[in-house]
């Protein structure tokens, strides 16, 4: 137990700290770099849209400015003009007095537009049937009661649909003399109406294409309705 030994001098080594190499470094610094730089060129493009938008807004609310003005000027020569119209209108007025038609001349103008007051079939002189005079007025008077009977009246107009010589023209004239005579009884002349829908209705919606109805109006049915 009394033995004793020197070994020496013991020298422990510390690890130096964790060092970057140079080169992630460097690249460290250029994508720092590149960042700032992207950074500048997203802050100049947003500064030049700015002052682009603000400009644009300016020359915007200058052209509303002076539309705004050219509308004023153009109103008040409007008024101006429509305030001497007037004027002279009264004076028409009061010298000729209010212009008015008829009931047939009225009848002729909203049932057979842009036709002449002799053009009309109202306005057409049925006197004579193959080269011999017959009494129209004792015929017309059979065929409005037939007329007044639902039954012919809806066969009457089925079978002028099915004849391909009758025209869009007459159709027209059809839907628009039926009113005529039906305006003393409306609500016959509505039942009338509402029966030759449902039909048509039911025609359109067995067809290829339901959308078509009421478009074309390529009906008595639907002139009757143009015209109610």
């Amino acid at each position: 137990g009394n033995l004793r030994y020197d070994i020496g001098f013991l020298r422990y080594e510390v690890s130096a700290a964790y060092e970057l190499p140079p080169l992630v470094i460097g690249c460290f610094v250029a994508a720092g770099a590149v960042l700032m730089l992207l950074s500048l060129i997203v802050l100049a493009i947003f500064k030049h849209k700015s002052t682009q938008a603000e400009r644009e807004y300016k020359r915007i609310q200058l052209q509303m400015d002076t539309l705004e003005n050219s509308v004023r000027s153009e109103c008040k020569q409007a008024f101006a003009e429509l305030q001497t119209d007037m004027t002279d209108l009264n004076n028409d007025l009061q010298t000729t007095g209010i212009p008015t038609l008829d009931h047939r001349a009225y009848i002729i103008k909203v049932f057979f537009p842009g036709l002449p007051d002799n053009g009309s079939p109202i306005s057409l002189d049925y006197k004579l049937s193959n080269g011999h005079p017959y009494n129209s007025e004792e015929s017309m008077a059979h065929f409005e009661q037939l007329i007044y009977n639902r039954s012919f009246l809806l066969v009457f107009i089925e079978t002028l649909e099915y004849q391909k010589s009758f025209t869009i023209r007459d159709k027209v004239n059809v839907a628009s003399l039926l009113m005529i005579i039906l305006m003393e009884k409306m609500d016959y002349a509505f039942d009338i109406l509402r029966e030759l829908l449902i039909k048509l209705i039911q025609k359109y919606v067995a067809s290829k294409h339901p959308q078509l109805l009421l478009r074309r109006t390529e009906s008595v049915v639907e002139k009757l309705l143009t015209n109610w």
